[in-house]
């Protein structure tokens, strides 16, 4: 179990937060809703408990999707609904195509360790309250001048964490704001930054494949072919839609206070690496533990990388109105392209709904 706190995702189940190891970057911890308490105490199946519990989760969280497109200040982000409405289309099923591949990598490093339900399960669940937790702050920040704001300042169930955009800036980054002025500037700062901790990034992956307990779970010949590449390229097309919505959001209501594009793009990036950086120290904690592991045994996570279904197509990086992919979502496989014929649910207007607002 501890080879599991230390590993990934930390829900009510454990009851902790995110230790904090090489940097001040915390994880928030998400406490379970009433019904998920009941559950368990009723029947004692703490999975399935939790399965019921993410699906409730993932469905306020298409509620939301639903919200940001009802706003009439979000039209003009990309220009238009149906544009507003491809671009969180691919938003969704780039962050699902991210959760999944990120928590089967989560499931096959804590495979020695002993945690309390299945990690895959757990992380998903951790997954699913993070993404609520940030789309809650969105639409806190578009209603921030309402006196009636229907969405609270910090969900009830959050406990620590960095606030939401809340950026902890490495040291170069410090030297290279005390060597410039202006906001050009800092921006300059900040981009060299994003350029740092991309880098941090795919070093990680890499040191990720020379884990013996998860060497073998990409699943492909490189870092660039199999499940890394495809999270890569998932997380990048999420991060990017998600600060895109973010910022324009921000400038709606805070103006010249608006936290940038780039902020945002930060805050993602330290996110992601500290996860990586977790994952790997679960991988190698059996070793420094000196548990004994059959040879016949290890595999390298081989097995669970290939139960991860290829992408079909990868949604591009740049926020443009474009394709969307198949999500394989754990909850129910999202359409790889929205349908317009008659038979397609539609909304008040008659407009046709995408996959995730069904």
């Amino acid at each position: 179990m501890f080879r599991y706190i230390l590993c990934i995702m930390l829900t009510a189940y454990t009851g902790l937060a995110f230790a904090d190891y090489e940097d001040e970057f915390v994880f928030p911890d998400y406490a379970d809703d009433d019904a998920a308490e009941h559950c368990v105490k009723i029947t004692q199946d703490r999975e399935n408990c939790a399965k019921e519990e993410s699906q409730r989760v993932l469905n306020n969280i298409k509620l939301f999707y639903k919200d940001i497109l009802a706003d009439k200040r979000m039209i003009q982000w990309n220009g238009s609904f149906e544009a507003n409405k491809n671009m969180m289309r691919d938003m969704y099923e780039s962050w699902t195509a991210f959760r999944n591949r990120a928590c089967s990598l989560d499931a096959a490093s804590a495979k020695y360790s002993a945690p309390l339900i299945d990690p895959k399960i757990s992380c998903t669940l951790y997954m699913n309250f993070n993404h609520h937790d940030y789309l809650n702050q969105v639409l806190y920040t578009l209603n921030k001048n309402n006196p009636k704001n229907p969405y609270p300042a910090k969900l009830p169930h959050v406990d620590g964490g960095n606030t939401y955009l809340q950026v902890d800036h490495d040291e170069d980054y410090q030297n290279c704001i005390k060597n410039k002025n202006g906001k050009d500037n800092d921006e300059e700062c900040l981009k060299a930054e994003i350029e740092r901790t991309t880098k941090q990034i795919k070093d990680t992956m890499a040191s990720l494949m020379a884990s013996p307990v998860i060497a073998k779970w990409n699943n492909g010949t490189d870092i660039k072919n199999g499940n890394y590449r495809d999270m890569f390229d998932s997380w990048v097309a999420f991060r990017n839609r998600m600060c895109s919505l973010t910022a324009y959001a921000q400038k709606q209501t805070n103006g010249a206070k608006a936290v940038s594009f780039n902020t945002c793009i930060q805050f993602y990036n330290e996110s992601f690496a500290k996860l990586l950086q977790n994952y790997l120290q679960a991988s190698y904690t059996v070793y420094e533990e000196e548990m004994i592991i059959d040879e016949k045994d290890e595999e390298g996570g081989e097995e669970e990388g290939k139960s991860i279904k290829p992408l079909n197509r990868h949604i591009m990086p740049d926020v443009k109105e474009i394709p969307a992919e198949n999500s394989n979502d754990d909850e129910k496989e999202s359409e790889t392209k929205d349908k317009t014929d008659s038979s397609n649910p539609t909304d008040r207007r008659g407009r046709p709904l995408p996959a995730w607002a069904r």
